[in-house]
């Protein structure tokens, strides 16, 4: 998979994978919620909400990659616009993993027995 300019292992369908991605963006998801309780400025929360995004990568991808991905600074566009990449490729496979799964679903493989 690539993220930016750089090449990461990662496997939609290897279910290691994917408890991280989603245990990750979990974390997102509250850290938001709870970020949002403070009084900050905007760019404060800009760079909050990269910080958060930072923490996702990094528990997803391996330490450090977020630095790799996307620098030192935080670019608040480049950083979620990742972020929202990673989220829509994750439905996308999960949509396609779960047709592929519904082929072998038990009640369909007892449907073509009757048959």
């Amino acid at each position: 998979m690539k993220l930016g300019n750089i090449e990461v292992e990662f496997s939609f369908s290897n279910t290691s994978n994917l408890r991280k991605l989603q245990n990750a963006y979990q974390k997102v998801l509250e850290k938001d919620n709870k970020s949002k309780e403070k009084e900050m400025s905007f760019i404060e929360e800009m760079d909050t909400q990269c910080n958060i995004a930072r923490e996702f990568f990094n528990e997803v991808f391996g330490e450090e990659i977020d630095k790799k991905i996307f620098g030192e600074e935080n670019d608040y566009e480049k950083i979620m616009d990742t972020l929202e990449d990673v989220i829509k490729e994750y439905e996308k496979q999960q949509s396609r993993l779960n047709e592929k799964f519904a082929k072998y679903s038990p009640s369909r493989i007892k449907k073509k027995g009757t048959k």
